[in-house]
């Protein structure tokens, strides 16, 4: 699906999308802007607009604040994740909409999975301490394996989002044969698209 395709599944929306760079950016959108921002996360209470995010490994997230009419995509690999951009989203929708933390909704979509996601010690050492998403490679001395859905849903709940307000897409983007995997192959540029918009 392109972005076009979006504008004809949507007729009367505006697309707005990132050139993504692994960073803690966040943009809250009040017009769609004329070309792609830089950043990592998006978010807006403006109707008629779809918020678009694009992954093959990262994390996809897409929140709702369905009482202020919020909602925002996050792209969260694991640089963005180290520097906590999930929360800083969190907090961002919470100054701005005045959302609530215990009643957002979140979706996490698939990623590369706990079992798949080998990591060196340097990316072990960005996470300062955190250490419930990783554990030790089980062949490899010095590496680890990373649960990058786990360790932003730890970031939720940390903020106060309750679990069972948080859904999750259990397939591995290295494992699954439907998905798109920057890491399963490099070559293939293509990536898959997240979107959220609000159109009440």
């Amino acid at each position: 699906m392109s972005f076009n395709d979006l504008r004809e599944i949507h007729p009367g929306f505006e697309t707005t999308y990132l050139t993504q760079v692994h960073s803690d950016v966040v943009h809250a959108v009040e017009n769609p802007p004329a070309a792609g921002l830089g950043g990592d996360a998006l978010m807006t209470s403006i109707r008629n607009i779809i918020l678009i995010i694009k992954t093959a490994d990262c994390l996809p997230i897409l929140l709702v604040d369905k009482k202020n009419r919020a909602v925002a995509a996050v792209h969260c690999g694991w640089r963005g994740t180290a520097q906590r951009l999930l929360q800083k989203v969190l907090r961002k929708m919470q100054a701005i909409y005045g959302s609530d933390m215990s009643s957002l909704l979140a979706a996490m979509g698939p990623c590369i999975g706990a079992d798949c996601y080998e990591v060196g010690k340097e990316v072990r050492e960005q996470f300062q301490g955190d250490s419930e998403a990783f554990r030790p490679h089980p062949a490899q001395a010095g590496k680890y394996l990373l649960d990058l859905q786990l360790a932003n849903l730890v970031q939720m709940q940390k903020l106060g989002m309750k679990k069972e307000n948080i859904f999750c897409v259990p397939e591995c983007t290295l494992c699954g044969a439907d998905f798109y995997s920057h890491r399963g192959n490099r070559q293939n540029q293509q990536r898959m698209l997240s979107f959220i918009g609000l159109s009440f």
